[in-house]
């Protein structure tokens, strides 16, 4: 595939996503958050990366409250501007987060985890495949930051039942997640 047709791609995910109801999104993000619930308490995870949704991902801030209610250190990505952009964990404080410069909510204090320190990351995604292939924003912050020396994480994709596609155009740079959960899932194999 092309660059056009990421980009054609993205729309056609995009507008799909755009036609849920939101009790419609509201259900396919409880069962995942559900699933990553039992996931990660399995997994004994101590930090869990995960990221703020935007209006056209799935909602699984609710995990965030859950997991530090049980004493997991939650952070959560900040977009670092400069002569290459960067991306960087932080934190996450939910009374000290603000809109970003790319309009994603991040930490906006707190102390900066190393890449090697975080167990578990949930990583966004525009479109997956089964096997884990992912297609994110077009920005490559999520690929820079897993190709990082030390990145040792669990990396889990999760996304609505129709961004779940055959076939993604996968370029040498970019990165598989090790696992992806989705609305359609009824369980998980441990």
């Amino acid at each position: 595939m092309t660059l056009m047709h990421k980009k054609e791609l993205r729309s056609k995910i995009r507008c799909k996503t755009s036609a849920m109801s939101e009790s419609q999104k509201e259900e396919e993000a409880q069962v995942v958050v559900n699933l990553l619930q039992r996931y990660i308490w399995a997994q004994q995870v101590k930090v869990l990366a995960m990221f703020y949704p935007l209006n056209d991902e799935i909602d699984i801030l609710p995990l965030a409250y859950s997991a530090l209610d049980a004493g997991c250190r939650v952070v959560m990505p900040r977009m670092e501007s400069g002569e290459e952009s960067r991306m960087e964990f932080y934190d996450f404080l939910p009374h000290l987060m603000a809109q970003g410069s790319l309009g994603v909510m991040e930490p906006v204090q707190g102390e900066r985890v190393e890449a090697s320190q975080i167990d578990l990351m949930i990583v966004p995604g525009v479109a997956f495949t089964p096997k884990g292939e992912r297609m994110g924003r077009g920005k490559g912050y999520y690929d820079r930051y897993l190709s990082r020396q030390g990145f040792r994480a669990h990396t889990v994709g999760v996304c609505f039942a129709h961004q779940v596609v055959d076939r993604l155009p996968v370029e040498e740079h970019d990165k598989r997640v090790d696992r992806l959960f989705w609305a359609a899932m009824e369980e998980f194999e441990e």
